[in-house]
């Protein structure tokens, strides 16, 4: 386990090893976050490791989208360090953060795609904000990425005339558009159906294999995180643990064993490998 600390057990904290760290993409160094009164993160300290998926989990309000917001410069912590991709942030200009949101995907819980615009052009908007190409090399880029996450003839169709698991594959391609470092995904699993469920995992998985991007969840579906995750962050009551899916899953921690119930694994023998051999199901992610 990498990580363990709690205002209230700080005997239990160990620090991020610089071993560990020269492995990350994304590192929290004492990180205090509070809005008003209320305490999110409380001495938060982990590593996100390069190339790898990790997902974040906790229930309602424990600090799994502050972590996300935190990443991209879009709040500031009252204390501690995070570095992303090399980039200090610490007193980081807003010049300064454009440099690593560059780096950056993100794809929203909601989808966040502009109702006015048509799927085309919300996916075009980045690209003709961000980019000199040309409107023939946008329209091959929004069509590549578009067919990347399964989706097809959805050029003029307005986000209120998609279904839930066709926004979030949206959402998804138009976070990928700019061929980010980093991959942050708010609840990329809410609200949908078991097979739109397993289809996003699998173009998550696929894009992390083949683009080899440092892939960032925050969710609170569990069976989602055992079959994806290559390392999961556990935040409750201002507590944070890190570890494997299945090093959680065994942990003596009664806490820790609450949170990820016996029910959820109640799987046919070689569920977990799911993960791999699902994947094989999801369309091809160019990388260029």
């Amino acid at each position: 386990m990498a990580l363990l600390r709690s205002a209230r057990s700080a005997d239990s904290f160990r620090r991020v090893s610089v071993a560990a760290e020269q492995d990350s993409h994304v590192v929290f160094r004492d990180v205090h976050m509070s809005f008003d009164e209320r305490v999110v993160l409380n001495g938060l300290s982990c590593v996100f490791p390069r190339g790898k998926i990790t997902a974040i989990l906790g229930s309602s309000g424990s600090g799994k989208t502050t972590i996300l917001r935190l990443i991209g410069g879009l709040v500031r912590p009252q204390r501690g360090t995070i570095i992303v991709a090399g980039h200090d942030l610490n007193g980081a200009s807003e010049h300064d953060l454009y440099a690593v949101r560059e780096k950056l995907g993100m794809m929203f819980q909601g989808g966040a795609l502009l109702n006015s615009l048509t799927i085309f052009d919300n996916l075009a908007f980045p690209l003709r904000e961000h980019t000199r190409l040309s409107e023939a090399e946008i329209a091959a880029e929004v069509h590549r990425t578009l067919t990347a996450v399964g989706l097809s003839a959805v050029d003029e169709l307005l986000p209120g005339q998609l279904s839930g698991g066709m926004i979030k594959r949206a959402a998804l391609a138009r976070a990928l558009l700019m061929k980010p470092e980093i991959l942050l995904c708010d609840e990329p699993f809410s609200g949908l159906d078991p097979i739109s469920v397993k289809r996003i995992e699998a173009l998550l998985h696929r894009i992390n294999e083949q683009m080899q991007v440092t892939i960032l969840v925050s969710s609170h579906h569990i069976p989602s995180t055992m079959r994806l995750a290559d390392q999961v962050l556990l935040l409750w009551n201002q507590r944070a643990t890190t570890g494997t899916p299945q090093a959680l899953r065994s942990s003596d921690d009664p806490i820790i064993a609450e949170f990820f119930n016996e029910e959820v694994f109640d799987l046919p023998e070689g569920a977990e490998s799911e993960r791999r051999e699902g994947s094989a199901h999801a369309p091809s992610v160019g990388a260029s």
